[in-house]
């Protein structure tokens, strides 16, 4: 009697790694289809993304499984890595998901793997878009109309191109309070000077902050009936630091997570170990004017107040190439083409945002601060009271047409947004103060330029102080407002 030879293991090995690689593609479809019907980030997760993810999951377990014991301990691998990001987004160690997906490898290895994809249902649940923060407020009888402020983060004056429709009001002489964010931006929704209200002056590790119970812009019109809604960047206009207040819905992009589990696995641990920025930061400002679009149309039937903050420009010098300082020097063309074409990418996208809200929406349109380009031997922003770092756009819609050549405060918006006209923004001398390293500089620029140097005071009010650290230090360090360690 013949001896019985054995099948060739080969084909099976190759069915094994078949029906693997056609499982784990059940993580970007499960993600897809999580995505579609509650959108993370306030929009679907993209299709795109998920055919890459497919590919890249395929190769690996394809390469997994033809290992020895790679079988048992993909599911373990995959469940654990999908896990410990759903640990990392609710705040726990990410070695916690990873202990629970462990007893994945003493299951059948088939069994194991689909209930190892099942965890991808998890991770887009734990981002869902930001919710309303309040009850809507209580209808008055005339609340003012809609009105939409964008913010241009470091947009200079004479960037500020066409825009979109007809009857804007364009301030040639508009002066931000502060030559950086936080004290600007403090400034412009509190309707005060930097030396008034006392906050983004640097002190210890962290920043002052203004006296609370002073009303933002939002929580003015909030309390006159207003629907109202903000999409912002920049790690220094966060929650944290009190921008939130009169918001029923405030999303801001560092609170973003990427839908898919493998690109958000990818971006945390580029983060991490070599300082790349999340993947999301590089489409941020569209993903904003998308959600603020969608808010928009969901709000109607009340008046609203919607104020978007888009980073465009301040980011023009994210690639690599350009971060050398000697460029400066040596070739500071090439960086004020970068500027340029980084702030009408901002444009487009504010342009974008115009259109959508419609033609009869009041609209107002300003840069937190401008941009050193090389003046003086100056590169950035908030290291001096000059106007290419204080000059800003400023251009309205709906309140009026003509042209304004003198000078005006951008610090006064709050208290004529409120009252809903801008006359009021003339001023013969512009106080401006909060420079990103000294505490104590203050300043007066008087109409048709030149500054006169102002002695500190202090402020009329208590400040708290905001210390950064965490992932605001990581944050800040990332879009350059801080040296990484």
């Amino acid at each position: 009697m013949s001896p019985v030879t054995p099948a060739p293991a080969a084909p099976s090995r190759l069915r094994g790694v078949a029906v693997a690689v056609a499982v784990v593609q059940l993580v970007p479809i499960l993600e897809l289809l999580s995505g579609w019907l509650s959108p993370a980030l306030g929009q679907p997760a993209r299709l795109g993304d998920a055919l890459v993810e497919g590919l890249v999951l395929a190769a690996l377990t394809a390469l997994l499984t033809t290992l020895p014991a790679g079988p048992r301990v993909l599911p373990a691998l995959l469940g654990g890595a999908l896990l410990g990001l759903s640990a990392h987004r609710l705040g726990q160690p990410p070695i916690v998901g990873v202990l629970i997906a462990l007893p994945l490898a003493a299951l059948p290895p088939r069994l194991g793997l689909v209930l190892a994809c099942l965890c991808a249902l998890i991770p887009p649940q734990l981002s869902p878009r930001a919710s309303e923060l309040g009850p809507p407020p209580a209808r008055r009888e005339s609340p003012p109309p809609d009105l939409a402020l964008i913010t241009l983060d470091t947009l200079r004056a004479d960037h500020l191109g066409a825009l979109p429709g007809e009857g804007w009001w364009v301030f040639e002489q508009a002066i931000s309070a502060a030559p950086w964010t936080l004290p600007a931006m403090d400034s412009l929704m509190l309707g005060e000077p930097v030396r008034r209200h006392g906050g983004g002056l640097p002190e210890g590790e962290g920043y002052t902050r203004p006296d609370p119970t002073t009303p933002t812009l939002a929580e003015r019109l909030e309390a006159m009936g207003m629907r109202t809604a903000a999409f912002v960047s920049n790690p220094h206009l966060r929650a944290s630091f009190g921008f939130d207040r009169g918001f029923q819905r405030f999303d801001h992009s560092d609170d973003w997570e990427e839908p898919h589990a493998a690109w958000s696995l990818w971006g945390l641990l580029g983060w991490r170990a070599w300082g790349w920025p999340p993947r999301l930061w590089a489409r941020r400002d569209p993903l904003q004017v998308d959600a603020a679009l969608r808010w928009w149309a969901e709000a109607g039937g009340a008046e609203r107040f919607l104020w978007v903050h888009l980073m465009s420009p301040h980011e023009y010098r994210r690639d690599p190439s350009l971060a050398n300082s000697a460029l400066e020097a040596a070739d500071p063309e090439r960086l004020r083409r970068a500027y340029a074409e980084a702030s009408a990418r901002g444009l487009a996208e504010a342009s974008r945002l115009i259109e959508g809200l419609g033609p009869t929406t009041r609209i107002v349109l300003v840069a937190d601060h401008g941009e050193s380009l090389g003046e003086g031997g100056r590169w950035g922003h908030g290291s001096a009271f000059v106007d290419p770092q204080l000059h800003v756009p400023l251009a309205a819609r709906g309140f009026g047409e003509g042209r304004s050549a003198g000078q005006v405060a951008v610090a006064g918006l709050a208290d004529a947004l409120a009252r809903g006209a801008l006359g009021s923004l003339a001023a013969e001398v512009v106080e401006v103060g909060g420079l990103r390293r000294d505490s104590l500089g203050f300043a007066l620029r008087l109409d048709g330029g030149g500054f006169s140097p102002r002695p500190p005071l202090a402020p009329t009010s208590e400040s708290d102080v905001m210390p950064v650290q965490g992932e605001l230090l990581e944050a800040l360090q990332a879009i350059g407002y801080l040296s990484a360690p």
